[in-house]
């Protein structure tokens, strides 16, 4: 216990400093905890709302090492935010979307990023990003009120609907084809496999007629929500490693003096 409190006090003490991040980017980072930013926040409305997410909600704060397609390419999404020809050139040649001289980096990341919930494959990982379960994964939704996916898909049912509602009903849908919504750890994603668990335990069966069998092992928890938040903190040391690179400070020449 001691130790995985350790971990996540050392993490959430790493978490990128807000003050750094430009406006575009804490929208960004708001999207990416499932909710979207009225267009008339300011810059100190966004982060004062991460950091209340981060506070109700700490398992927020924490990226998972494994990210789902969609989180990948809105992690992608924001790394070129940072400047609008870099964005441009992203979205002209990665998304294939056209953009006007007239384009605010605004306008470009709504395009991307609607876009991008079009085509990415879905995941049950994938915040709702909408409606009163918006910080919730679609597989928690799916596991926390049934009669909210019946809502779901009724509603898409009737006509052109959100974009993120309808990433829902398209994962419920394509769930129950595999046969049944699945827990999402058992769902694949398409990267590098982590250092596995160093010690484990015996699941108990909870049937007589198997007493006999040899016990199933199977990671320990703490010690996965371990190794998970020690690649979070690798991931988080070298995005703000990046930031500071990426951001050479202003130099005065000496016409200006």
């Amino acid at each position: 216990a001691q130790k995985l409190s350790f971990a996540i006090s050392l993490l959430l003490s790493r978490w990128p400093d807000m003050e750094r991040l430009t406006r575009p980017e804490l929208v960004l980072h708001l999207r990416a905890l499932g909710e979207e930013s009225p267009e008339n926040w300011t810059r100190l409305e966004i982060k004062q709302r991460i950091q209340e997410i981060n506070e109700e909600t700490p398992s927020m704060a924490t990226a998972a090492p494994n990210k789902t397609p969609l989180e990948t390419q809105m992690a992608q999404l924001s790394k070129n935010s940072r400047k609008k020809s870099t964005l441009r050139e992203h979205l002209e040649k990665e998304l294939n979307i056209e953009v006007s001289d007239m384009d605010t980096v605004a306008a470009m990341q709504r395009k991307a990023t609607n876009k991008i919930l079009q085509e990415c494959p879905v995941h049950g990982a994938d915040a709702m990003g909408f409606g009163k379960y918006s910080q919730l994964s679609l597989q928690e939704t799916y596991l926390k009120d049934p009669d909210y996916c019946r809502w779901a898909r009724a509603t898409k049912a009737e006509g052109p609907c959100n974009i993120r509602l309808e990433r829902f009903v398209r994962w419920l849908e394509k769930a129950e084809e595999e046969g049944g919504p699945k827990d999402m750890m058992n769902e694949v994603i398409p990267k590098p496999s982590r250092p596995k668990a160093r010690s484990y335990k015996a699941q108990p069966s909870s049937m007589a007629s198997s007493s006999s069998a040899p016990p199933v092992p199977v990671p320990d928890p703490r010690d996965e929500l371990l190794l998970k938040m020690t690649a979070a903190l690798q991931d988080l040391r070298e995005e703000v490693d990046q930031l500071r690179t990426e951001r050479p400070r202003k130099v005065t020449s000496n016409a200006e003096k």
